[in-house]
């Protein structure tokens, strides 16, 4: 991970996990909310401004395969774009789509 992480309890916070439970199910909650009433375009403005910026190195697993390039961007859809050299690969979360065209060539990885 190449974020920084604190567990609570080495500092002295004590935390119950029904409160997290709680706490995560109602942002869940005001996030289905905002995707039933706005679409998915909230959903993507907040994870670009608070994920990788175009151009970060990332690696996809799928399975044993392995695919390392850098972030692109949030297709409208919510499927991932990794730039691999003059490739971008566009591709959903456990499914498989058809790419979508880029310049001088596409392939979907997963």
């Amino acid at each position: 991970m190449d974020r920084p992480v604190i567990c609570l309890a080495d500092i002295g916070t004590a935390v119950k996990i029904e409160a997290v439970a709680r706490m995560i199910l109602a942002s869940l909650s005001e996030w289905i909310d905002r995707f039933e009433t706005l679409g998915f375009r909230p959903i993507r403005d907040a994870w670009l401004a608070a994920g990788h910026r175009p151009g970060h190195p990332i690696t996809v697993t799928r399975g044993n395969a392995r695919l390392e390039g850098t972030f692109a961007d949030i297709a409208e859809d919510g499927a991932r774009r990794l730039r691999c050299g003059n490739l971008q690969i566009e591709g959903c979360w456990g499914c498989r789509r058809e790419a979508h065209s880029i310049p001088k060539e596409t392939c979907c990885f997963w």
